[in-house]
């Protein structure tokens, strides 16, 4: 969350539930705000109160989490646990500016959506390289919470709802991989699932030794 210097502040836009949280069905919504920030600007390391989701709308940046560092560009996430730590760095050369969700999973939540709440386990932060097909869902939180037009808590929880499980998805891609690569399939099969994985990822594969080593084949297998 960020801190109160406002100076280095291009855009602020920040709602804080922080005394009376706004109940969007499994979650309890602490905090909703976009920021865009000028170049070498600093958030200063700061506990986090409760989970966090920062979706990179433009610019470059760096995320510190505990001791990770994750360089981060338009599309990327960051998911930041209740108990963590973090701090954020524009780059020297452009703006920064993301979106931020704050929230706790509610005390009742209903045991099937146990494996969402599950992905801010622990109190390192972690990260996800390309979010850029949920975008729509960001943006359309920002804009719920500003216009508060008709039907707006029922929004948040949709949009909501698609951030969650789509970063459930992608945090367990690898397996979804796994499954999907078994030797145990034909060769037609395995073609078929590398090329559904390259038109799903096609913005953030950046080269056949990044492909070969996300799906476990070799580099000549691929080409």
């Amino acid at each position: 969350m960020p801190n109160d210097n406002s100076v280095g502040r291009l855009f602020d836009f920040n709602v804080e539930f922080f005394k009376s949280a706004q109940n969007i069905g499994p979650v309890l919504i602490k905090q909703i705000g976009e920021l865009k920030i000028e170049p070498r600007y600093e958030i200063a390391t700061h506990f986090q109160h409760c989970h966090e989701i920062s979706y990179v709308v433009s610019g470059e940046g760096v995320f510190y989490s505990g001791n990770k560092k994750f360089d981060v560009s338009r599309g990327c996430i960051h998911l930041a646990p209740y108990g963590s730590t973090h701090r954020i760095l524009s780059s020297v050369d452009s703006p920064l500016r993301y979106i931020f969700i704050g929230f706790d999973f509610i005390d009742d939540l209903d045991e099937s959506l146990y494996p969402l709440r599950d992905i801010f386990a622990g109190t390192e932060g972690t990260f996800i390289k390309d979010g850029r097909d949920i975008s729509a869902a960001f943006e359309s939180m920002i804009s719920e919470e500003y216009d508060k037009s008709d039907f707006h808590i029922e929004m948040l929880k949709v949009n909501m709802m698609q951030i969650l499980i789509s970063l459930y998805r992608k945090r367990n891609l690898i397996f979804r991989r796994s499954m999907h690569l078994k030797e145990r399939d034909g060769l037609e099969q395995r073609i078929y699932a590398v090329v559904r994985y390259i038109d799903s990822n096609i913005s953030s594969i950046t080269s056949v030794n990044e492909l070969s080593k996300d799906l476990g084949y070799s580099h000549s297998y691929l080409s």
